[in-house]
């Protein structure tokens, strides 16, 4: 239903099938990491808050867009995909540099809000001045109060998911004696991608492989610009810091790893694929919580 709207949206307003999947997809399928991480912030959990974001952003190219393109390939993307590469590039790098000492202030979160703030301007001016074609097929859509109706619904059983994945994380955490950090990076964020899975695989299955691209870049950056930001406006830390310099190599390494497709190729192969769930493997095995 995503996709399809999503086909319905760059129709009417003449946009490349990727622009909407960077704006309005990966916005959309973001949103369970922003309120998993606001929370878990608000309750004084930022080393779960954090580790949403950072194991997300991992997980979104490593295992979404491998397993994805090892079922089918994406090629012909299309779209601004230099900028949003830029922005992605730029978004990693201070995440990793803001983070080196485990925790986020308010202060070191301005520059992440401020570079997503600029690459959304960029990007609408662009699209203003260089309108795309809109899709071979339009998707029939449903009448807008319908839809008001589904996304307010969708929103509060959002909402909901996202407590009782917090609650549970933390009393899992606290049972077993492990850090929150580490759920965060690992199974939390992989509860949060799963909305970026099937919206992913549904647009390669329609063939818009650029909206399938762009819904995981566009995610990754909200992530970084947006949910990563919201958690340093939380309480104190109620438990000491976490080491984040490991996972945000990883994270560096996928991000580095995606730019070619990019900027280049424009396309992601099956082989590719292999690389990338190798990656995740590796990070999984070899990387210390």
């Amino acid at each position: 239903m995503a996709v399809a709207g999503a086909d319905r949206l760059s129709a009417t307003l003449s946009i490349p099938a990727s622009l909407t999947g960077v704006l309005v997809l990966g916005l959309g399928t973001s949103l369970p990491e922003l309120l998993v991480s606001g929370l878990a912030a608000a309750r004084g959990a930022p080393g779960l808050a954090i580790g949403n974001v950072v194991g997300s952003n991992i997980q979104n190219i490593l295992l979404v867009l491998g397993a994805v393109s090892l079922l089918r390939p994406l090629s012909g993307l299309s779209g601004n995909l230099r900028l949003d590469a830029a922005a992605l590039s730029l978004l990693t790098g201070v995440a990793a540099v803001v983070l080196a000492d485990g925790a986020l202030s308010s202060w070191e979160a301005l520059p992440l809000a401020g570079t997503a703030c600029t690459w959304l301007g960029l990007t609408l001016a662009v699209a203003k001045r260089n309108p795309g074609p809109p899709p071979d097929d339009q998707a029939d859509g449903l009448p807008l109060p319908a839809v008001a109706a589904q996304s307010v619904l969708g929103l509060g059983m959002t909402l909901i998911g996202a407590e009782l994945v917090v609650r549970a994380a933390l009393a899992t955490a606290g049972s077993l004696g492990l850090a929150s950090s580490l759920l965060g990076l690992t199974v939390v964020a992989l509860g949060t991608s799963l909305p970026e899975f099937a919206t992913t695989a549904a647009a390669a299955v329609r063939g818009r492989s650029g909206m399938a691209v762009g819904n995981v870049v566009g995610s990754n950056i909200y992530n970084l610009g947006l949910v990563l930001p919201v958690t340093a406006f939380g309480p104190p830390p109620a438990e000491s810091s976490p080491t984040w310099g490991p996972h945000l190599a990883v994270m560096a390494l996928a991000t580095l790893a995606l730019l070619p497709t990019l900027v280049f190729t424009r396309r992601l192969g099956r082989a590719q694929g292999v690389l990338l769930l190798l990656g995740l493997i590796g990070w999984l095995w070899i990387v210390p919580p």
